[in-house]
């Protein structure tokens, strides 16, 4: 049974509000900006030790990491899983589930842990 046909009035100001004011619109410049950074801070640490990326970063969250041809990626993320530690393999990203088994897909504003740098050390990953 329908009991409602629209929103709250205060979240119709609300929003209202927040876009008439433009806040809306510096909050994607904002962000824009943040992911930049993170990027900018994610990209040599992960080149580090001879790992490779599969293409330059475009602007996106997330960059994608090259693995050894005998690395797993589920595998991989798994053993990361069990150290706290997400890994988006990159043949869960692929349409075809094979042309990105080697690699993992990073999200960068998570690249800044410490913890992920050294998973990828003593996983031997590059």
């Amino acid at each position: 049974m329908l009991t409602t046909v629209n929103s709250s009035h205060h979240i119709e100001q609300l929003v209202y509000s927040v876009v008439s004011e433009g806040h809306y619109r510096c909050h994607p410049r904002r962000l824009a900006d943040r992911v930049a950074r993170a990027t900018d801070a994610a990209v040599p640490r992960l080149l580090a030790n001879g790992r490779t990326l599969f293409c330059e970063p475009t602007g996106g969250y997330s960059v994608f990491l090259q693995l050894p041809l005998q690395t797993n990626d589920i595998a991989l993320a798994r053993e990361a899983a069990r150290e706290g530690i997400f890994i988006a393999p990159g043949s869960v990203c692929s349409p075809d589930q094979h042309s990105a088994r080697r690699g993992i897909r990073v999200n960068v504003a998570h690249a800044q842990d410490p913890r992920f740098y050294d998973f990828l050390s003593r996983a031997k990953v590059g």
